[in-house]
Order: C-alpha cells, then structure tokens, then sequence
C-alpha cells in the first residue's frame, strides 16, 4: 500500500528498517547469487572501520572516500574536493532558499533534510547579483562570498528558528497520486513499456535531461572521475525540483485533465525510479526507503521476470537514446533563461512574485532562440506572472541604451592613482562599445585592460529615441529582458488575493495537514480592512481554485472542528484565518437567498440572486419583488417579504441575508418556514476569461441557475449559452464554454447540463472581424 511520505522522518529508526528488511530477505547473499555468472571485479579494501564488522556499505563508502576521490585529487592539479553549495527553496516561500554545504553531494538527489545548529547564528541574505533570497549560516558568508557588497543581510536568527522548515523531495509524486486515488478512484500504476510519448514539452524535456544525464554518469564512472559527474547530480536535482516539478503543479494535481496528469506522474515516475536506480549503490538506505514506497506504483506485468523485492536487486539504468531530444533542452535553456532574468529585476523592484505584472519583452538576436521561446510562453507567463510576452529582435524600438559604472572597491586598490581617469573614461564608453565588451569581457581604458569584475553595466532607456519608464531591464550574453514594473490596480488586487492564498497554504503547512486533507477556510478582515474584504469577496473563486477548499466569511460553523487559528497582519489589515476539519462544496460566487412563494393559494420553492455578476445588479426590496412577481407568476397581489417572522423593510441591505430563505406571502406572516442552508435549484458559477463585460458590469464571476423555480425552466446548451452573454452584458456576441480555464474541455451539447451543477464554467469570448 502507497504510504503518505511524513513531513519528518526519524532517518536512524528508518535506517533499522531497511537493516532489518535487508536481514530478513537475506537481501545480500541474493545480490551476490545474481551476480554469480557475471564478469568478477576485484576491489581490494583495508582493515575493518572501528565501528563494527566490514559489510558492502563500507566497501561502498571507502571506495567514494578513500580510493576514487583521492585517486582524482592526486592525479589532476585543477580537481577540487568534491564539496558544494546547494540550495532548497522552502515550500512555505519558494523566494526563499536553504543554502547547504555538503562534502557528499552524490546524496543530493535522495536528500530528505538538512541539519543546523540550533544555537549558532544564520542569516537571511539577498545575493546582490542574482537577486535571490538565501539562508544560511553567518559564518560560512565569506565561504560563499568574496565582498561583504555581494550580498545584503535582512534577518538575523538563532539555528532554531529554522526547524521544521519544509522543502520538497519525492514527496510531491506520493501526494498527487494518492489524490488521484482519492478524488477520481483511479489507481495509478507505471509500467516503463508502455509509457507513452508525451504532447508536454517539458516532459520531453526532463527525459532526455535524465537519459543525457546517465550517459553522462555511465561514461565517467567508468573511469571514476568522480568530480566530474558530483555537479551534474547537483545540477539535475536543481533542474528536477526547482523547473520541472515547480512548472508542472497544475498538471500533477489533475487540473489539465485527468489523461494529462496521468501522463506527467508517468514522467515523474519514470525520473524518481530511474534516480533511485541510479544512485542506489552511494545511498543505500535512503534509496532503498524511497524505493520501498514507490515500487508499489510499479505495475506487475511489467517486471514479471524480476525480482523487484529491493532496490538493489535492480541494475543500474541503461541510456534510451531515442529519448534525448537536444533540441527540446536547448529550447527549455532559452526558456530557463529567461524567467531567471526577470526574476532578478522583480527582486531588484522588489515587486513579489505574487503581484502580476502587465508584460515582458524578450529581446534576442537569433531568430530560432525567438521560435523556441515562443513555443515555451505559457510558462514564462506562470512563473514570472506576467499577462503577456512579446518577443523582438531590434532593441532600439524600445530605447535602449548600455552604460557603465567602474567597480570602486576592485578597480580603486588595483589602479591607485590611475583610477580617477579610468573611472571618467568608464562612464564615457558609447553602448556600441560596451555591446562589444559584453561579447568579449574585455576591453582597454586607458591603457588598462579591464575585465567582468571590473565593470557593472546597467540599461537606461533614452526617451529621445522611445525609451519609456515603465520598463525595467536586464541581460545575460545573449537575452535581453524588459518587464514592465508598473502595475494597475487590478493586478495590485490579485497580488493581495495570492497573499491571502499565501497566508491559508502557510497555516496549512502549520497544522502539517497534506493536500488531501480536506478542510473549510474561515476569514475575517478588522473594520479597517474593507478593502481587504472586498479583494477576497472579488476574489473568491480564484482563492477556492488554488487552495482547493471552500472559502467561507465568518462566523466559523459550532459544529465545525477547529484545527488552527492565526491572526496576521497583512498591508495594514489584521486578518484572521480559521481552518477547520471537513470540507462542504463551495456555494455560488453571488450572493443569494432561497424562497418560499406563498401566494395565491400555492406554494412553491426557488432562488434569488442578489447580485449578478458578483458586485453588480445588486437588488433591494422593491426589485426583489419585480423579479419575484416575473420569474414566480404572482401577479395582481400586494407581497410581503419575511425573514423568521420579521418583516424585510425598504431600508433592509439584502446582501446581509445572504444565504438565508426568505418567506414572500400576500400579506400575512407567514407559518412554519422550511429553511435550506444550501442554495434550493441546480447552479454553475461563471468565469469570463478573454472579454472585458459590457453594459457598464464590472464583475468577471457570475452564478448561473440551472433551473428557477424549484425543478422548472431548465436550461438547454442553447439557453446556458444565451444566459451566460446575459450575466455579463455580451447578448451580441459568440460564446464558448469551457470546464477548465486552459479551453482543452469544451462544454458540448452532448454534455447534459445537469452534470454541471455545481461546477465553475469558463466563459471564452469569440473574437469578431473588428478584432483584428
């Protein structure tokens, strides 16, 4: 049975597991029995460690240790101590990263933790250059640093103050398979056989990253050159962590559609077994725990003729050559390249990438690296949270212009008293000059040739050419990226709705619930945060889409089990979030309440909407009975409206009632109320995605009733079509209808409009000739 992977595990305890599973399948005389008729291999080892009787594990790690590594540092004058610095972004704040020191990093891609003393003194740091955001240890900053200008301290803390800090590992494949399980009752099974190709680039692309990766690995331990393959191991658990897992969320939780994110757990899959494989005789145990959760999502028929039992009963994996795409790497490099040069201006603004931006500019002089990117945009606009990328190949229609400032500190102690000159000089270099330096990395100045270190170089727009302000840019030696840092207030508005999304997942991660826990979320804004308030009533759907769980105002349900309560500050706001065990389905984006019409000698039940779209058409008592009259056929009869047994006046704000079941008579109070805590008719929730609505709305999400009053009127394909143009004023134009935001799932009318209910329809506008 697949187990959820714990948050933190007891890795000595887990290590006398494995001890005795080997130990009780006799795991080493079977890898010697498999091994009987194959070709011998000689090592020869010395005296037994001090800390028990000499088994394989030893020979392991004296041949890593003693022979291999020192074999290579002896024999190449250039060869290093294979000791890295590698970084694990904290799954609390991904803009934050664990920078670790490690002699050993061949355990890297199995790693489950990192270790700090509690008592000595870290800090979190914003690299200068790359505008990143680390923690580490105070002492170790001259270890990673040359200049103390290099880095900026924001925080100092104990090493206690890090434990229990999260980040990922193969967790993520354990979580979303158990909630395919779950949610859609599929088993997810992987059978390397017959696998198929996958539509998704970045799949192509983390397969033939992993099958290079092993031709790489097969081809150097052959001749032990060690140091050689430690930064690529280092650089594949970036690539595999921090790009491909980080861009494919979505699809891993189904969001795309089930076929789809059966096909990127078959990618993950195929990665993380074929790493475990490959890594297993340098980490025995952690491969082998690994492998004992995730070999139950193996499928049988496809390792009939094998023992799979352990890990190490597995050989190591062969290079599939028709799996390596070069051109597919290239193309996600181009990509890679690109967020990580608009993430360094968003860190230089200091805009979070939380807060969408209008969009980017990509300026590039080859016209396929233009073509590759293109196809790639949709995860530039994910990662970076921009609405659109424009790609160009003349920078000067932008106004853009190179100069440069001399490096102080480096330039005023190597040149003395020939730095004043060179400084003037520095400032006067022309951009086509400075264009030539960034090519080469060198130039002369005034007899001194100057390299990199020696030179920054900044981008200014000249006006005077259309230069504008409202971009900010940034290269490498080959891209050129402009962002535009001026954001308006609905994208001010989203950046505080992801805010709040930051602030549940956080408190989620506090009560170490997983992703299929279900939960209800209760919020309350102070009276100062109306604006707060509003961005999360306008906001709501959005919300319920990320953190997959019913977002509700309070007062929290008596009946409902608290799991956590948290006040936070947020842009002057005090918001206060509740989570509580159990999940109710998520009600309708507007405000609404049941009724029971008793008039005319007939009863009958309904729902009426007291706003549509959400924020506009708010209806007040004189409507309310309009519509009443309209939809329910009481005419010629003088109504009253009933909430209990009091009586709703003119001044009465409706929205307030929301949720509630009104009673509207022809006069009289009314009797016994039947109340429903959930709305009476059949619904769908409405998204508009592509259109601004007309007819002076605002509102982008709508409710749409299925069916009014009680079991009457339903609606056809035809009427779902013609009502939804209605709620956001678009009676003139062609619709589309969609399950998903993406527009892959379009709503047919071979889709009974009954199965809808309860579900949010993604509303695409159809452009019209006057678009183009």
């Amino acid at each position: 049975m697949l187990q959820q992977v714990p948050e933190n595990i007891n890795f000595p305890a887990e290590e006398e597991k494995i001890l005795e599973f080997w130990t009780e399948f006799n795991c080493f005389q079977e890898c010697l029995k498999q091994s009987k008729h194959k070709p011998k291999f000689t090592f020869y080892d010395g005296p037994p460690f001090a800390t028990g009787l000499p088994h394989y594990g030893h020979i392991l790690a004296g041949t890593i240790k003693d022979i291999v590594t020192r074999y290579a540092h002896q024999n190449y004058k250039d060869v290093q101590d294979p000791s890295v610095f590698v970084t694990f972004p904290l799954e609390e704040d991904e803009t934050v990263s664990l920078v670790a020191w490690t002699t050993t990093p061949w355990t890297l891609p199995s790693n489950l933790a990192v270790c700090v003393n509690p008592e000595m003194q870290y800090v979190k740091i914003k690299d200068v250059a790359r505008g990143r955001l680390l923690i580490l240890m105070e002492a170790r900053l001259s270890a990673l640093y040359k200049l103390e200008s290099d880095y900026e301290i924001l925080e100092r803390f104990p090493g206690a103050y890090l434990k229990g800090k999260k980040y990922n590992a193969y967790r993520f494949l354990i979580q979303n398979v158990l909630r395919l399980q779950k949610e859609e009752e599929i088993e997810f099974l992987y059978n390397e056989n017959t696998v198929r190709e996958s539509p998704n680039i970045t799949d192509r692309w983390i397969l033939s990253f992993m099958q290079s990766l092993i031709g790489f690995f097969e081809t150097e331990m052959a001749a032990y050159r060690l140091y050689t393959v430690v930064p690529r191991l280092v650089k594949f658990v970036d690539i595999l962590t921090n790009w491909y897992v980080r861009m494919n969320r979505r699809r891993l939780k189904g969001e795309n559609g089930m076929e789809d994110c059966v096909m990127a757990l078959e990618t993950l899959s195929s990665v993380l077994l074929s790493l475990c494989r490959l890594m297993a005789p340098y980490t025995p145990f952690l491969t082998e725990l690994m492998y004992q959760n995730l070999k139950v999502l193996i499928d049988p028929v496809s390792v009939q003729d094998k023992d799979t039992l352990s890990i190490h009963y597995l050989m190591l994996p062969r290079v599939r050559e028709e799996l390596i795409d070069k051109k597919t790497e290239s193309a996600v490099s181009q990509m890679q390249s690109v967020i990580e040069l608009g993430r360094v201006i968003r860190d230089r603004k200091t805009i979070p990438i939380k807060y969408p931006l209008k969009e980017i500019v990509v300026i590039h002089q080859d016209p396929e690296a233009l073509k590759d990117i293109k196809s790639l945009e949709k995860y530039i606009i994910e990662e970076l949270n921009v609405r659109k990328v424009t790609l160009s190949t003349d920078k000067n229609k932008y106004g853009i212009r190179l100069r440069a400032e001399p490096d102080h500190m480096v330039l005023g102690k190597r040149l003395k008293g020939a730095f004043k000159a060179v400084m003037t000089s520095i400032k006067q270099l022309s951009s086509e000059e400075l264009e030539q330096f960034q090519k080469t990395g060198t130039i002369v100045v005034e007899g001194h040739e100057l390299h990199d270190e020696d030179i920054r170089l900044m981008y200014t727009f000249d006006q005077a050419t259309g230069g504008t302000a409202q971009f900010e840019a940034h290269s490498d030696a080959q891209a050129l990226v402009l962002l535009d840092v001026t954001p308006d207030q609905s994208m001010v508005d989203e950046g505080m709705a992801r805010e709040v999304i930051n602030r549940i997942q956080k408190l989620r991660k506090k009560c170490n619930l997983v992703p299929t826990d279900e939960i209800t979320v209760y919020y309350k804004a102070k009276s100062e945060g109306t604006y707060l308030n509003s961005v999360i009533e306008s906001h709501t759907e959005f919300i319920f889409t990320t953190i997959k769980a019913p977002l509700k105002p309070y007062p929290v349900s008596p009946s409902d089990k608290v799991l956590i309560q948290e006040k936070t500050q947020l842009k002057g706001s005090e918001l206060e979030i509740t989570l509580t065990r159990g999940s109710s389905l998520p009600g309708p984006a507007c405000a609404y309440v049941n009724l029971n019409i008793c008039a005319n000698g007939s009863e009958q039940g309904g729902v009426l909407l007291l706003e549509n779209p959400k924020g506009d058409n708010r209806l007040d008592l004189l409507k309310l009975k309009s519509v009443v009259t309209s939809i329910f056929g009481v005419k010629n009869t003088e109504l009253a409206v009933f909430h209990d047994e009091t009586e709703i006046q003119n001044q009465t704000d409706l929205l307030s009632l929301s949720g509630k079941t009104l009673c509207v008579t022809a006069g009289s109070a009314p009797s016994l109320i039947n109340s429903s805590s959930t709305l009476l008719c059949q619904y769908i929730n409405l998204q508009l995605l592509n259109a601004e609505p007309q007819e002076c709305l605002m509102g982008t999400v709508g409710t749409l009733l299925l069916e009014n009053p009680l079991g009457q009127n339903g609606l056809t394909h035809q009427g779902l079509l013609y009502e939804a143009a209605k709620v956001f004023g678009l009676r003139s134009r062609k619709l589309k209808l969609f399950l998903n935001e993406t527009q892959t799932q379009e709503i047919t009318e071979d889709i009974p409009v009954k199965t809808l209910n309860m579900k949010t329809v993604y509303v695409s506008v159809l452009p019209t000739t006057a678009d183009f």
